[in-house]
């Protein structure tokens, strides 16, 4: 790895079940923190914020593809989502849901390109808007003069020097080519954070709110697994505010099934 080795704050999501190609996958990623699930379930219980790539194993996935990729981008929305494929596939079966494709067999020079230009995706992705946070509170911190605040100006100022110092260095390593797969990254992870989940389960009817958006269609009452949560918002008395389009809904009274919309 070259232009990554100098981060020691980020790490790699390998999700394998084969042992022998799980020690080959990390042997070959020399220099790069790495975690281990076996199973689906175990992303659940090792997944942080300092992963900034997970290389997911297609057979591995199946019913549960969907709710890892929710459950991996609402933690860490600039994590780099890579399909390690079970067999050798048009990449354009994958690109909308995946950052980059991996067929089987692996080879070590392209898991070793594929892993670090993402890394370097994730890396700059997470440590550009830990930068613009931290020149906010220092803005907001000097703006706020000799009044009481409970933060610590030299300690913000320190982490500043700490984040800048590789995220100049990512800035003059990314080309034009890397700022349009970047930007596509973050329009693909932003269509699973704000979308209604394609998969949700039948919910009764509501005799307190309306079953869906009646602007935008929004379901309502159901788990969206992103920042949609459940679809609507309640900001009074039988109002509601969704949590897509904005659109403000009225209602009367339970037994009332008159909808009146602002």
């Amino acid at each position: 790895m070259t232009t990554t080795e100098f981060v020691d704050e980020f790490s790699v999501l390998l999700l394998e079940d084969s042992s022998t190609h799980m020690e080959l996958f990390e042997k070959w990623l020399t220099g790069v923190s790495t975690k281990r699930a076996a199973t689906p379930q175990d992303i659940f219980r090792v997944f942080d914020s300092s992963i900034a790539v997970a290389c997911l194993s297609q057979s591995l996935l199946e019913d549960d593809e969907e709710e890892i990729r929710r459950f991996i981008l609402n933690r860490n929305p600039y994590c780099q989502l890579i399909l390690i494929a079970a067999c050798s596939s048009p990449d354009v079966l994958y690109e909308e849901h995946y950052d980059a494709t991996i067929a089987r067999p692996v080879s070590r020079e392209e898991l070793q390109a594929t892993v670090e230009k993402r890394l370097m995706y994730g890396m700059y992705s997470a440590l550009l808007d830990e930068f613009y946070t931290l020149n906010a509170e220092l803005l907001s911190l000097q703006r706020a003069g000799d009044s009481e605040v409970d933060v610590d100006q030299e300690e913000l100022e320190e982490r500043l020097h700490q984040v800048r110092v590789p995220l100049d260095r990512l800035t003059k390593a990314i080309d034009h080519d890397d700022t349009r797969a970047l930007l596509r990254s973050l329009n693909l992870h932003r269509k699973y954070l704000t979308e209604p989940a394609q998969t949700i389960e039948t919910t009764t009817t509501s005799k307190y709110h309306p079953n869906a958006c009646p602007n935008c269609a929004l379901p309502w009452g159901i788990d969206h697994r992103n920042e949609l949560g459940e679809g609507f918002t309640s900001i009074g008395a039988y109002v509601w505010k969704c949590m897509r389009c904005n659109d403000i809904t009225h209602g009367t009274s339970p037994s009332d099934r008159r909808i009146a919309r602002r």
